[in-house]
């Protein structure tokens, strides 16, 4: 009775990896107790179909319910009829009930569990659902306190993209202290569960052209889907990029898929949010170069913004640090999602283009600056991967400190930027970041002269300094047989050949 559109998930990819956060809800399924449960993370990012797999894998009976997305002029009584329609496709009505509030909708979803067998509830975009009733975190509340949590076979889930509201509401609020069981932000997809997303079974891909793909998509489960697997890398960013009806380009309603992020999660406060982000596009910056460029002085509004794109995985904050010294004040901001920076560096610009059908035909290595722009990409994902490098290196657990380092010119001393510098208590690892299909020995000096130029204050002068290249393609001899490299770290390792499985 209550298993729902198990026809549509057939149709889909097969469900890859996720399996800490499976065993995690595992872990609170085991109590057979009633549990709330909380998940959060970007738009796209699998949220629902992490909690749909957990159900067909241990619930007897699985009922889900979603917020409408926002839309001009839509009302709570809209809401409610949307969750009055599928409470009647469980109940099998021919007519839903007419709800006349959350109260009363809350109260016959409980009325539909079964006094049999393990029952999930998945509430998904709840601050969709609710935004239109200031008392709804409330009325959830009342509806466990007296109502879900008298189940001792089921568990409730609560998932959402606009984080900060679940935050404040639920994680955050005195209301519910102590009342969620579990907490989970899901991240995107590791290396090798995108490769096995994509290219499982796949021996002719190579890895660099794997890469070039994910360098656009990030690991984010819905961009990947929409890969195919056996077309190049610039023929799939092209179609899925740079053709006026690319699903990374314009989505339903004539919006961008980047729009869509703004108008779903952040609504109202969108244009706010899209110009934090459109000043980090072109690098990291602090939060004072940030308000300057915005034209907007710091108060508490702005910090509850960066700290929302901070939730919803689209930035990054990053405290500032010295070698030797430990962190210092302040920090900058990085913007942390692949397909955010890339639209806004290499799409953006060239909206009018693509709508007209002008890079249809056109080969995109030939673009200005392609080459480019694919690097800095690959560089946010080997960032975005520095835990897989500190494997790679040996140091998981020993780094004190690490990040992208920037060295300021002075009139004393010419500046320094470093792609990656971690800090143990004995080394420095200085780490180049190349995507190339073939590195020479100009990368050695290249290093060399950022090592020269790198200050290290009497209290790191003990500290052995490592150069590192982290590279994806192919390196000439030359540079692998030197010994001047303390590790050349093949990130595209992870990414076999056939795929594999995580």
């Amino acid at each position: 009775m209550t298993r729902n559109r198990q026809g549509k998930r057939d149709r889909r990819s097969p469900f890859v990896g996720r399996e800490e956060y499976l065993g995690k809800l595992a872990a609170v399924w085991k109590r057979k107790r009633a549990a709330l449960a909380v998940c959060v993370g970007r738009r796209r990012i699998g949220k629902s179909r992490l909690i749909q797999e957990f159900s067909s894998r241990h619930a007897e009976h699985f009922l889900e319910f979603q917020g409408l997305p926002p839309r001009k002029g839509q009302t709570n009584e809209d809401q409610l009829r949307h969750f009055a329609e599928r409470l009647a496709e469980y109940m099998h009505l021919d007519e839903p009930v007419a709800l006349k509030n959350w109260t009363q909708a809350f109260a016959l979803l409980a009325q539909l569990i079964p006094s049999r067998g393990r029952t999930v509830v998945l509430l998904d975009e709840i601050s969709w659902m609710g935004r239109h009733d200031r008392d709804f975190a409330g009325r959830i509340k009342d509806a466990w306190d007296t109502r879900f949590s008298t189940h001792p076979n089921v568990l409730l889930v609560l998932c959402g993209s606009v984080s900060a509201w679940i935050e404040q509401n639920i994680l955050h609020s005195t209301g519910f202290l102590d009342r969620p069981t579990l907490r989970i932000n899901l991240p995107e997809l590791s290396l090798l569960e995108s490769n096995t997303l994509v290219w499982a079974g796949k021996q002719r891909v190579s890895v660099l052209e794997k890469l070039r793909m994910l360098a656009v998509t990030g690991g984010v489960p819905r961009y990947l889907e929409e890969l195919d697997p056996r077309q190049s890398a610039s023929d799939n960013i092209q179609r899925l990029c740079f053709d006026p009806t690319g699903a990374l380009f314009r989505n339903r309603d004539g919006l961008s898929e980047f729009e869509l992020i703004f108008a779903e999660v952040f609504q109202s406060r969108a244009r706010a949010y899209r110009a934090i982000v459109e000043t980090l596009a072109s690098g990291r910056r602090t939060l004072v170069e940030i308000c300057h460029t915005i034209g907007r002085s710091r108060s508490g509004v702005l910090n509850a913004y960066f700290q929302d794109l901070e939730l919803a995985g689209y930035l990054r904050e990053e405290p500032h640090f010295s070698v030797g010294r430990g962190e210092r004040k302040g920090s900058h901001y990085r913007l942390r999602d692949n397909y955010l920076r890339f639209y806004l560096k290499y799409i953006e610009p060239r909206r009018k283009a693509i709508a007209q059908g002008r890079f249809r035909v056109a080969s995109l290595d030939n673009l200005p600056g392609w080459n480019a722009i694919l690097g800095l990409q690959f560089e946010n994902l080997v960032l975005n991967s520095q835990g897989l490098i500190e494997e790679k290196l040996g140091i998981a657990g020993k780094v004190i400190q690490g990040g992208p380092y920037v060295q300021a010119a002075t009139k004393r001393r010419r500046g320094c930027q470093i792609d990656l510098l971690l800090e143990t208590e004995h080394s420095l690892y200085v780490c180049e970041v190349k995507l190339k299909k073939s590195i020479g020995a100009e990368v050695m000096a290249e290093l060399t002269g950022k090592i020269e130029r790198l200050v290290i204050p009497r209290s790191g002068r003990h500290l052995n300094v490592f150069p590192i290249l982290i590279y994806a393609g192919g390196v000439d001899p030359a540079v692998r047989n030197t010994d001047f490299f303390h590790s050349v770290v093949d990130f595209g390792g992870t990414l076999s050949a056939n795929g594999g499985s995580p």
